[in-house]
């Protein structure tokens, strides 16, 4: 894919760098003439084996699946591709193909025809100090311009009092020079391990600054697109929880870079938008779920619905890591033979693994038109017949009181 086409797609379809990976991925496995194919209303789309995707995209190296169909569905959803659903050899099969906006853009079809500077490409270096370039005064006024809402009001994304800008935006122009003349890089700025750890900043940042040097166009846009993504940090709906320590950084020159903090706002926007919320959340349980009752979860969501949106995914893995949690507690409280026995507490996971196993048939014949994802967990109206399915257990001990114990 050509660069161009990376950058109008990432600007017009608010697309994570890691789902970039997956369009990327797409386009040339879309290509390579060794996919599985389905025609369906003329249109051709592709089954994509996810393990394939984990092996080849390092970034999802040692990811369970399902955070690759969770990425799939939201580019989906993004109207990236488009999806249908196929029974192949008994199994059911999500296949999938660009969109028709997307295929025709990814074609070659060349957005942004009128760049917002004349020269493209410049190579000689202009002076750290002096007098503000146009293009960096235009980029500021462009980003000055920028509004979020935050405590329920809209504000300017970045502020400063008119008695400090000519200061602030003299420092602002000092650092944009830097990019544009190659550095701002690891040796000029101290970004400390911690800030690097939270905000899983690695080479790939640092790489898509270097890229824009020397061309004005490359650093109005990267600028835009880190702004746009710290723009997400304020909403409700994504991380950080907390959103007041934010407006510290409505500082544009301290968002570009805090030296006393040793921190950059501004890098960690530039390759990643924050996770949502809930997704975060739930990469977390994914990443953190003993390998039987992923497996185990995994198959039972396959044979009861196999078909939902994220959101109610979610929900189904929030309901299994409160089991998992429940079984822990469990496990602190129980007392007697019968009980322990029956809670496994020597092999974590298993009493969990059971309960899912038994959530296949709950409710008989009507399993699957009873039970919802939502409902899985101790929340869940099945749960308390489980508790009380194990009739040794109810001879040694009250059920419910040990439940409500472990739920204090």
């Amino acid at each position: 894919m050509e660069y161009q086409t990376i950058k109008t797609v990432l600007a017009n379809y608010k697309i994570s760098v890691r789902e970039f990976y997956i369009v990327d991925w797409f386009k040339t496995f879309s290509e390579s003439g060794r996919q599985r194919k389905l025609i369906k209303n003329s249109k051709t789309y592709y089954w994509v084996y996810y393990p394939k995707v984990a092996e080849d995209i390092v970034q999802f190296h040692g990811k369970k699946y399902e955070c690759i169909n969770k990425k799939f569905s939201r580019l989906v959803q993004k109207g990236i591709f488009e999806s249908v659903c196929a029974v192949i050899s008994g199994k059911k099969r999500v296949f999938y193909k660009f969109t028709d906006t997307v295929q025709n853009l990814l074609g070659g079809v060349v957005m942004n025809p009128s760049p917002l500077f004349d020269k493209n490409e410049v190579t000689d270096k202009i002076p750290k100090s002096g007098k503000i370039p146009v293009e960096i005064s235009h980029l500021w006024d462009m980003l000055m311009s920028l509004k979020v809402i935050y405590d329920h009001a809209y504000i300017p994304l970045f502020y400063c009092r008119p008695s400090s800008e000519v200061k602030r935006k003299t420092t602002f122009s000092n650092i944009v020079k830097q990019i544009y003349n190659g550095d701002f890089n690891r040796r000029y700025y101290d970004i400390s391990p911690e800030f690097i750890e939270r905000n899983k900043i690695d080479d790939e940042h640092w790489a898509r600054i270097r890229a824009c040097k020397g061309n004005w166009n490359e650093i109005y846009s990267l600028l835009l697109h880190a702004a746009q993504n710290f723009m997400l940090w304020f909403d409700e709906g994504h991380e950080p929880l907390s959103k007041k320590f934010l407006l510290q950084y409505r500082n544009i020159v301290k968002w570009m870079y805090d030296g006393f903090m040793h921190q950059s706002i501004f890098l960690a926007c530039v390759e990643k938008e924050p996770p949502l919320c809930e997704d975060k959340f739930v990469e977390d349980i994914l990443e953190m779920l003993p390998d039987t009752v992923y497996m185990k979860a995994k198959e039972l969501k396959r044979e009861l619905w196999p078909s939902l949106n994220n959101h109610d995914v979610n929900l189904f893995w929030f309901g299994v890591n409160n089991v998992l949690k429940m079984e822990r507690e469990l496990a602190k409280v129980a007392d007697g033979y019968m009980v322990r026995l029956w809670l496994h507490p020597d092999d974590a996971g298993r009493w969990t693994t059971e309960y899912l196993e038994w959530l296949k048939t709950c409710y008989g014949s009507n399993t699957k038109k009873f039970l919802r994802p939502w409902a899985i967990g101790p929340k869940g109206k099945a749960f308390d017949r489980w508790m009380h399915s194990d009739v040794d257990v109810m001879a040694e001990t009250d059920v419910t009181e040990l439940l409500q114990e472990a739920m204090q």
